[in-house]
């Protein structure tokens, strides 16, 4: 589905310039949608982000991705947390919440109450932000500050290229959830699938920095080749169709 924008002949209340139709998928100007890299997934844990309301107008954030890819996942933004956050987060005894949030002791990968990472089905407390608003919504909210919480080393650097990490092993939202369920017991299919549109959205964005202009996008299939777009996931498939049944032996 296409969002029709303002345009100039027929523009916004407020008498904004043109813009381009967006999707109304992933929020996207059309030509850099990454719908088509989506690969639905569930997973037996329970997702919360808390996101920061300036990210949730970043036109870049990487929740959009966790949304689309697992349908399921609950977004409650504020600063501070919502009564309907807190439910989500403390309503359900049979998944106990886990912050996904380094502890002030963590020097590896790993559940800090104890419990093992794929042993039961965990509500995945997630923090969007930078790390600077991660850390004053944490250090603000004793109870939250006090969750158990799962920390990451991750092996391999950020893919996340349009914004800068404040440290090597920082990883965007998206991301950190991709290698925290894949840590809780989640197949590794879980994490390719958050992992592809990821990939398109960062693509797509440093196609169109290298060659100056939004142009590029006209061609997904150059810029596949260029290696700036990752493979479109396999089609789910076909069920098989039953044999029709034999027809009757003809009387004899």
């Amino acid at each position: 589905m296409v969002v029709d924008e303002p345009t100039a002949d027929r523009p916004h209340p407020t008498g904004s310039a043109r813009r381009r139709p967006r999707c109304a998928g992933c929020g996207r100007p059309v030509p850099a949608c990454w719908c088509r890299f989506v690969s639905q997934v569930r997973t037996r844990h329970r997702i919360v982000v808390l996101r920061h309301p300036r990210e949730a107008r970043h036109a870049f954030g990487t929740v959009p991705v966790l949304v689309r890819t697992i349908p399921d996942t609950e977004v409650y933004d504020g600063v501070r947390r919502t009564p309907e956050a807190t439910q989500a987060i403390f309503g359900e005894p049979d998944r106990p919440p886990l912050l996904l949030y380094p502890g002030p002791d963590a020097g590896g990968s790993g559940v800090t109450d104890g419990a093992g990472t794929g042993e039961t089905a965990r509500t995945l407390v997630v923090i969007d932000g930078t790390w600077g608003q991660a850390r004053g919504m944490v250090n603000a909210d004793p109870e939250l500050s006090a969750l158990p919480r799962l920390s990451l080393v991750p092996t391999s650097s950020s893919r996340y290229a349009i914004r800068a990490q404040p440290f090597p092993h920082g990883l965007s939202t998206v991301e950190a959830v991709a290698e925290a369920l894949v840590l809780l017991g989640d197949e590794p299919v879980v994490r390719d699938a958050l992992l592809r549109p990821l990939a398109a959205l960062v693509g797509m964005h440093l196609a169109c920095a290298d060659a100056a202009g939004g142009d590029v996008l006209d061609d997904p299939v150059a810029l596949e080749r260029a290696g700036y777009l990752p493979p479109l996931p396999a089609a789910p498939a076909s069920p098989a169709t039953p044999a029709p049944p034999a027809s009757p032996a003809p009387p004899v």
